[in-house]
């Protein structure tokens, strides 16, 4: 594709970023670095059959099972625009572990760019360059002749060009009738917009109806939106490659009638699409940080991470994870790593019908449109194998300070301010390629609350500014059981406060040093039955947890005395016990036999 964005450009905010700060030690995998592993709950296979290494730049699956997927074509050394390499192909068996035992076969060639592709009722339709084109198997033999007659090979709808490096069609996702998708802006090397652009539709987002190909353009500002996605409720989501005007790769909720913005300068007519109402991203994603050159999203429709969303990056690498809270009718959030380890740069995401994830991958020699060394081309499958990781899976915003939900419970010390480190900064829109980060500042986390699962964790910040990302890093935290995370970033885009408290502040701890004695509780066995006795003049919370930080039991008092467990309550095994008293704690461990 040739793509060129300069690696060392800040990919950050149209707005201003808040950001948790860095440490000076050094940095290691998850940490301030890529990741360069697997996640420990996936295992990686390949779902390239023998003989065939596709650059992958659609993928979707067929009724019965099969995987559909497009790609740039050619020798994957130079994918300069304009080129009419591009094929369909159909892969059998994807559902099985041992790729030797897959198939394929080459459905059509001869395509011009397909960088969106989408199965309906079993016909396979595609964004290619300057068209909507659909392709019909009619009479099943798996191949598709663009010679043959209408009905198997046919463009639902054409689209003008100038002749231009980049100027792409992105999508597509489907909905009551609809394709969605967008036209990128018209850009000239070293990734600058051509100006003026050479036909008034560039850099819009398209709706088109798929029985007549009638297009209609409801929303314009957009630079390079290289992936959709659409959520059960029916709402679409662009990712979007920083640039000129857009200093931030972004993460974006489609809306009609809304500036994304870009402005196209020296349009006659004018653009139409400046002068409407900006959206913001609902993500910004930090180049070199997060991300360089972020692709197609996926919904995630179970497990822990439901309601979330993956894209990977072809440049940056490998898949990250984004989540969501709704504030008011806008859509905020943030942005943690998720997985590494895959043989090129990823493109392309979608989930089988089994649940493996399916991940394309892509990359171009000219330029620095791919992964440094990884391949130019790939397709693997993510499988979930019933392992866990201890990281962050949301953040939320809240009046005075941010609420982190982890995925197992945080150590004992997980309190203690110092484990959490504040900056903040914001970008500037230009028209240049990307934008300087200015206004850095430093942060005070002023409290931390714990709550009673021990999976959230409350920062109270003094600084926080609607329209900034919040950066947040882990600073030698742990779980419960002493896992180190395993990613300790996320980034989070500020764009208003939500409202609410963290969690029930009567069973939350926000310890002060030196406010409980070590002889404020002990604890005794008495006839089988393990017993406390609590030593305090303040309402006091008692808790017990195993040792994966699991709560046991909860035990509340106003005053001094004796405490009791049920005999038989404690299976055998390790616990720790907890009290807090008066804004403080103090935890002891003890063993159930």
């Amino acid at each position: 594709m040739s793509f060129s964005y300069p690696r060392s450009v800040a990919c950050a905010s149209l707005a201003s970023i808040l950001i948790l700060s860095a440490s000076l030690s050094a940095q290691s995998p998850g940490d301030r670095d890529h990741l360069k592993a697997v996640h420990p709950g996936y295992t990686l296979s390949s779902v390239m059959p023998p003989g065939l290494n596709p650059g992958v730049s659609g993928m979707d699956f067929l009724a019965d099972g099969r995987l559909v997927i497009s790609t740039w074509g050619g020798d994957h050394k130079i994918l300069v625009p304009p080129s009419q390499k591009g094929e369909v192909y159909v892969l059998s068996n994807v559902g099985q572990d041992d790729s030797t035992k897959m198939t394929y076969k080459k459905l059509i060639g001869g395509l011009q760019e397909p960088l969106g592709l989408k199965v309906i009722n079993d016909t396979i339709y595609l964004a290619e360059r300057q068209a909507l084109s659909a392709l019909t198997d009619k009479n099943g033999n798996g191949v598709v002749d663009t010679g043959a007659a209408a009905g198997e090979y046919r463009k639902l709808a054409s689209y003008a060009t100038g002749g231009q490096r980049h100027e792409f069609f992105f999508g597509l996702v489907y909905k009551d009738g609809f394709f969605y998708g967008a036209h990128s802006l018209s850009l000239a090397n070293g990734g600058t917009a051509a100006l003026p652009q050479p036909n008034p539709n560039r850099g819009t987002y398209v709706k088109i109806e798929k029985a007549t190909g009638k297009t209609e353009f409801i929303a314009g500002g957009n630079r390079e939106p290289f992936g959709f996605v659409m959520n059960p409720a029916g709402e679409i989501f662009s990712t979007e490659v920083q640039g000129t005007w857009n200093p931030a790769c972004a993460f974006t909720q489609v809306r009609a009638g809304r500036f994304y913005g870009h402005p196209q300068i020296g349009q006659d007519p004018p653009n139409v699409w400046d002068t409407k109402p900006y959206n913001a991203p609902a993500v910004l994603l930090p180049e070199t940080e997060i991300a360089n050159a972020p692709g197609e999203p996926v919904y995630v429709d179970k497990g822990q991470f439901q309601g979330q969303y993956l894209y990977g990056d072809v440049t940056y690498g490998g898949i990250q994870r984004i989540y969501l809270e709704k504030i008011g009718q806008d859509y905020q959030g943030g942005v943690v790593r998720f997985s590494a380890g895959f043989m090129g740069g990823v493109s392309r995401l979608k989930f089988a019908p089994n649940g493996d994830l399916i991940v394309g991958q892509i990359g171009d020699a000219d330029g620095n449109w791919n992964e440094p060394g990884r391949k130019l081309y790939g397709l693997q499958k993510l499988k979930a194998n019933g392992k866990t990781a201890f990281e962050m899976n949301t953040v939320r915003s809240r009046p005075q300070g941010m609420e982190i939900e982890f995925t197992e419970p945080v150590a004992l010390d997980a309190d203690q301010i110092a484990k959490y480190e504040v900056k903040s900064w914001t970008y500037t829109r230009t028209a240049t390629y990307g934008g300087p980060a200015i206004n850095k500042k430093t942060l005070t986390v002023t409290k931390v609350q714990v709550d009673a699962s021990r999976k959230k964790v409350y920062l109270e910040v003094n600084g926080l500014t609607a329209g900034y990302l919040v950066y947040i890093r882990l600073v030698g935290l742990k779980s419960a059981t002493g896992g180190a995370p395993w990613s300790t970033e996320t980034w989070y885009t500020l764009n208003a406060f939500g409202s609410g408290e963290p969690f029930d502040p009567s069973v939350s701890v926000s310890p002060v040093p030196g406010r409980l004695a070590s002889n404020a509780f002990a604890i005794s066995r008495v006839g089988g039955r393990v017993g406390f006795r609590v030593e305090t003049k303040e309402a006091y919370v008692l808790r017990v947890t195993d040792a994966r930080g699991a709560l046991v039991t909860e035990l509340r008092g106003k005053e001094s005395g004796n405490r009791l467990l049920p005999l038989g309550s404690l299976a055998p095994g390790l616990y720790v016990a907890t009290l807090v008293s008066g804004g403080s704690s103090l935890a002891k461990s003890f063993a159930s036999f």
